[in-house]
Parts: structure tokens; sequence; C-alpha cells
């Protein structure tokens, strides 16, 4: 579950995944019952429980290794990336440097996050 909301596979679950989670988990629920069940989790399902470095369990169904990526290059103006003090890809309200109503103006979609993409509409 946690690959299918890390849209990035950084490893790390940032705001923006957070807030997309319900709707990419509901896509499991084939039955559409608001649950989901052990029948309904993909065949290549794996678990891990982990704290920090160190690993207490490591459960795959496939025995597969799991594939790590390093986060895609940032994008955005250079006051954006500048702003994005944990390279999430988004700045938050708590990050961005400049005033309040400005922030509201490049937050075009009101999701609580401007996104590279608004920084770039906006610059």
């Amino acid at each position: 579950m946690f690959d299918l909301v890390d849209g990035n596979a950084d490893t790390e679950l940032r705001l923006r995944e957070l807030q997309q989670a319900r709707t990419k988990l509901l896509s499991w629920d084939l039955n559409g019952d608001g649950r989901i069940t052990r029948d309904e989790r993909p065949a290549n399902s794996q678990l891990v429980i982990q704290n920090g470095e160190t690993t207490f369990i490591r459960w795959n169904q496939n025995q597969r290794a799991a594939q790590l990526s390093t986060a895609s290059a940032m994008v955005g103006p250079q006051w954006f990336r500048h702003m994005d003090r944990n390279g999430d890809g988004d700045v938050s309200a708590r990050e961005f440097l400049g005033p309040r109503e400005a922030y509201f103006r490049f937050d075009v979609d009101s999701d609580g996050l401007i996104s590279a993409t608004e920084a770039e509409r906006r610059d």
C-alpha cells in the first residue's frame, strides 16, 4: 500500500501524496464495498516493518527485491526550489517566505501546496 501512495517512489510520504492516498487506495477496492480484503490486494504485495535503519520483518509475496528510486530532480523557478526546504516538490505555507496573500495567489488549486507548475505559471 505504501508503494501505491508513494507516487514518486522516494520511500517517503509527502503531504501531497497523503492527500491523494484515499483515492489511490480505493483503486484496490475491486467490489466497491469501501474495504480492501485479502482477495483484493495485488499479487505482488509486500510487508516491511522497519524502525530507522533496522528492519524487523520483511515479507514479500513474490520474493522480489524492493525497488527504490531516487527522487526526481527539482523543477520550478529558482525561488521555488529555494523555498522547498524539504525537497518534496511542493512549497507549503510553512515553507513560503513571502506574504500570506502572495501564497494564496500562487496556490491556484487551493490544495494547501504550491506545485512547481503553479510557481512557473505565476513566475
